[in-house]
């Protein structure tokens, strides 16, 4: 009989060793391997040790008869030429062949590459998942559903995505860009269009909130810049013209008398109101 090259040690044996001490496990051990490699019975092992050998020697008998019968079966095969080969197996070996377009497991580096052959090799493979998906042309996006007063808006946004590499393709995409920016804005058209600009501004892919000091800057009041010193200087000297146009307005012919009878002081008083 041929030796097994082998033996199986069952975990259900440590229930049968659990209890004995290292020393008594060490020549159970020992007298395992003497038995299954020449076949001897241990002759030097105590009671418990004994016992316990016996009932891992049915196991390793067992073990040993079922591998015995399987070598026997294997022989009878190797008799008979070995299992019959079904049809698939030539087809399958072929496939596993022909793998590669060479016909070998590996490129072989002077491979001639003009073999005749009736293939067109011109013939490409269509693509598929993600790369076919990269390849679709865009679709037509239409903006009509879209407010008059946001479609240009969005039209540039699409265009500023195209340029990024991060384009808009389908209409589901885009009126969803049209929905998130009316629910940002709450419905205001200007603070849309800001909202646009800012992400075109800022390099954005996506549409943000406005930023505080953006919202300060649209609802804070104009502020008219601060006046020079001219300006305020021609403001007193207008004001001081008007202001003696209406005195002499509401002057009588008695005033001007009045004025007169002071002599060339008057007169130069009234003709300075005058020219002012």
């Amino acid at each position: 009989m041929t030796q097994k090259p082998t033996t199986i040690l069952h975990l259900h044996f440590y229930e049968t060793i659990e209890d004995l001490t290292f020393e008594q496990k060490g020549k159970l051990l020992d007298a395992i391997f003497r038995y299954e490699i020449h076949k001897e019975l241990p002759d030097n092992l105590d009671a418990e040790t004994k016992m316990a050998f016996k009932f891992i020697k049915k196991s390793l008998d067992a073990d040993t008869e079922n591998y015995s019968e399987i070598c026997k079966k294997n022989r009878e095969n190797g008799k008979l030429g070995g299992r019959p080969k079904k049809d698939g197996d030539v087809q399958e070996k072929t496939d596993r062949l022909f793998k590669k377009p060479s016909g070998f497991s590996k490129n072989p580096k002077n491979l001639n590459t003009n073999t005749n052959t009736n293939t067109n090799t011109n013939t490409k493979e269509a693509p598929s998942g993600a790369t076919a998906r990269a390849r679709e042309p865009g679709q037509v996006l239409n903006f009509d559903f879209a407010d008059v007063e946001l479609q240009e808006s969005l039209r540039e946004f699409v265009e500023y995505r195209k340029g990024i590499k991060h384009p808009i393709k389908t209409q589901k995409q885009l009126e969803k860009v049209n929905r998130e920016l009316l629910r940002l804005a709450n419905g205001d058209f200007p603070t849309a269009k800001s909202i646009i600009d800012q992400s075109i501004a800022q390099g954005w892919r996506g549409l943000f909130e406005l930023k505080q000091a953006t919202k300060n800057a649209r609802a804070a009041p104009s502020v008219d810049p601060p006046k020079t010193f001219k300006q305020l200087d021609n403001e007193r000297i207008n004001e001081q013209s008007k202001a003696r146009k209406r005195f002499l307005a509401g002057l009588t012919y008695d005033d001007y008398g009045g004025l007169l009878g002071e002599g060339d002081i008057g007169s130069r008083k009234v003709l300075g109101m005058l020219d002012n």
